[in-house]
């Protein structure tokens, strides 16, 4: 009674999402003040009735010449044609913007009609130039619409295909988003990127260190799953098209690629975790057997063959997926527990998939609680990916089952080998618990790859006499870094704060410290504004559209034979102390990245003087709540600290700077990376 009871209730609420995704904004034309974003507005679309025609034949035909447009009507071959779509604002008392999206034809030009009658037109498709397009985000097209105050408006759009369109895997419908509901889509989508990023490449890591740790091949085979996991993810996204190709001609082909790649390595991992050639040889052979079939599966896709190659390749991976369930299951039951978390995982992966491609199918509404498509995919990668890493635990445990009933067995029959039967167990127990530490030591080592971009202290001191670092992360890893490297006679040093903190702001600090890296070592570029400038130039080339990537950053260029620095200040400003007096220095009103101001940067110079102490700071320790009124440290008490202290010993700076900012947090939470550089002539 209780199963169908819970039957009936996903049933309806299955119903609910198949019903609210197909009404949703009604018959034309599209009434602003309704609109639902995320949602397909195909039925609300008017197809042109002949399949080729000029934009002035198009526009003096007659309202007869125009019907419902249908994706199933759609020839699945070239074509060359008109959309158009109607937006009501006849009650609106303001304009309206909204943003329009598809993925489905090659070519797709959105014609502007102007007050003067002019004509503007804004390309898109999937074979178009992204640089060409106003908005790229993903592996789809976007155009933006404005609707005017108290008028209706129509949109009219060539769409164009010029050969046969073989296969698609991830077909979007024409959706629609207000403006600000995009920019949230946006948001939302950059953060799941971000947090699945950096979640997958910290267990990817980890087991990696256990690959070392353990030299057992299971860990490689995880770590190959993982990493080719990561991309298809990042592809099905359509990331890898808008950051490494031109356009997404080749995302769908890409997919499959990598599809098929991750499924192999998921394969060859889940038969030595789940030991197929000792406990279903027959399983194992047979998968061994059919894993040639791939190179000619990646031949069917490199002919075009899209279709037979994804139908083939569907075909072994559900039946693939179902033997690999089937498999854990059993071994469920015959009491290996630690299969449970194993099996659990593909669970959630498995439903993860299901409902993803129920919403790009269209069954599904494509915005369920704010998530798309591709979150549920990298939800269920992520929780696939965590649950795995759990089965480590269980090989462990497994270990030493099988070790004491080794022992008790032996000790049933043989008693005289009793003893040295637990001498035995007690030397592996002690392997274990040493392996145990071993992991231990691997995951403290992880949480610190991302400080071994810093400079080694030794370094430091050989080229900056006298000097001081106090460094304190909010999170594990940090936004913010100090850089240095030594060309010549010249020693470069850097303190950046990059955009955001964590994991997205550890990202962006390994990106700029490689920039640096080029620009100085690779480049040869010697003064601090041009290095800042290149360094500008590739942030602004990675960067996604709408994205404002970069740093806050001061360089200082030190020489052998001179007493003058020369630098180049991003958002921030050295301090000088001279004599006892503080001088904020000067210094550029942008970013190392996109921004307001997008000039070229100043080179500044600067002779110090014996007794002289140069402060590098962030805004983190200046942004710190705390104190009795809970409130800003402010840069103006910052700059006095460092005046009062300037007297004392880089040491004694270093620690009364960090005792007044315990102090002052308190129990406040730290709201940002900290770091402050101190240098004394």
């Amino acid at each position: 009674m209780i199963l169908k009871r819970k039957f009936i209730i996903l049933t309806l609420f299955i119903l609910a999402l198949v019903i609210s995704n197909h009404v949703l904004l009604g018959q034309n034309p599209i009434q602003c003040d309704k609109v639902n974003s995320g949602n397909s507005v195909a039925t609300n679309i008017q197809i042109f009735n002949s399949p080729i025609a000029g934009f002035k034949q198009m526009m003096n035909a007659p309202a007869e010449s125009w019907k419902p447009y249908k994706w199933s009507d759609i020839p699945n071959q070239k074509i060359d044609t008109w959309l158009r779509l109607e937006f009501d604002n006849t009650k609106g008392q303001q304009a309206q913007k909204f943003v329009l999206g598809n993925n489905q034809f090659q070519y797709i030009d959105y014609y502007i009609i102007n007050a003067d009658s002019s004509i503007q037109i804004k390309a898109g498709g999937s074979f178009c130039d992204h640089r060409k397009m106003d908005l790229v985000f993903g592996a789809n097209s976007w155009f933006e619409i404005n609707v005017p105050a108290h008028q209706t408006y129509t949109a009219y759009f060539n769409i164009r295909n010029n050969d046969k369109i073989s296969f698609q895997y991830t077909v979007v419908p024409f959706i629609l988003y207000s403006y600000d509901e995009f920019i949230s889509y946006q948001n939302n989508q950059n953060f799941f990127n971000y947090f699945f990023w950096g979640a997958i490449l910290l267990i990817t890591l980890y087991n990696l260190a256990l690959f070392f740790q353990l030299n057992n091949r299971i860990y490689i085979y995880y770590v190959l799953n993982n990493l080719f996991i990561l991309i298809f993810v990042l592809s099905q996204s359509g990331l890898f098209s808008q950051i490494f190709f031109k356009s997404a001609q080749y995302h769908e082909q890409f997919l499959l690629i990598i599809g098929n790649l991750a499924f192999v390595f998921y394969v060859i991992f889940c038969g030595e975790f789940l030991q197929w050639e000792v406990r279903a040889p027959r399983l194992y052979k047979w998968f061994n057997n059919i894993l040639p079939i791939w190179p000619a599966l990646l031949l069917l896709i490199l002919f075009n063959l899209n279709t037979l190659a994804a139908t083939i390749g569907g075909v072994i991976a559900i039946i693939g997926y179902t033997v690999i369930m089937r498999n854990s299951w059993l071994q469920i039951k015959q009491s290996k527990s630690g299969v449970r978390y194993f099996f659990y995982a593909n669970i959630f992966y498995y439903v993860g998939i299901i409902v993803s491609m129920l919403q790009m199918a269209g069954v599904f509404p494509s915005n369920i609680f704010g998530m798309h498509a591709i979150n549920f995919v990298q939800i269920g990668a992520m929780l696939q990916s965590g649950l795995f890493s759990l089965t480590v635990g269980y090989r462990i445990t497994f270990m030493q089952q099988q070790m004491i009933g080794i022992v008790e067995k032996q000790k049933e029959e043989l008693e005289v080998k009793v003893e040295q039967r637990t001498l035995e167990l007690n030397r592996q127990v002690r392997i274990v618990e040493q392996k145990q530490q071993e992991i231990i030591a691997s995951i403290t080592y992880a949480k610190r790859i991302q400080y071994a971009i810093l400079p080694p202290p030794a370094f430091l001191a050989q080229n900056l006499a006298q000097h001081f670092i106090f460094f304190q992360p909010k999170d594990i890893v940090s936004g913010d870094f100090y850089w240095s490297t030594k060309v010549g006679s010249r020693f470069y040093l850097a303190v950046c704060d990059c955009t955001g903190h964590g994991v997205p702001g550890a990202f962006m600090s390994l990106l700029t410290t490689s920039f640096l890296n080029e620009a100085i070592n690779e480049k040869k570029l010697v003064a601090p504004n041009e290095i800042f400038d290149f360094v500008r130039n590739r942030l602004n080339a990675t960067s996604s559209e709408g994205s404002y990537d970069g740093m806050d950053a001061i360089l200082l260029c030190f020489t052998d034979r001179s007493n003058v620095v020369n630098y180049a200040a991003a958002h921030n400003r050295p301090l000088l102390v001279r004599e006892g007096n503080a001088t904020q220095l000067n210094g550029d009103k942008m970013p190392v990245g996109k921004g307001v101001i997008n000039a070229p940067f100043t080179q500044y110079s600067l002779t110090l003087l014996p007794g002289d102490v140069l402060y590098c700071y962030t805004d983190g320790y200046a942004d710190q709540f705390g104190g009795p009124e809970k409130r800003k440290y402010t840069r103006k008490r910052l700059n006095q600290a460092l005046l009062d202290g300037s007297n004392l010993s880089v040491a004694s700076q270093r620690e009364k700077i960090g005792a007044n900012f315990h102090h002052w947090k308190a129990s406040e939470e730290q709201v940002d990376d900290v770091l402050i550089v101190g240098i004394k002539i």
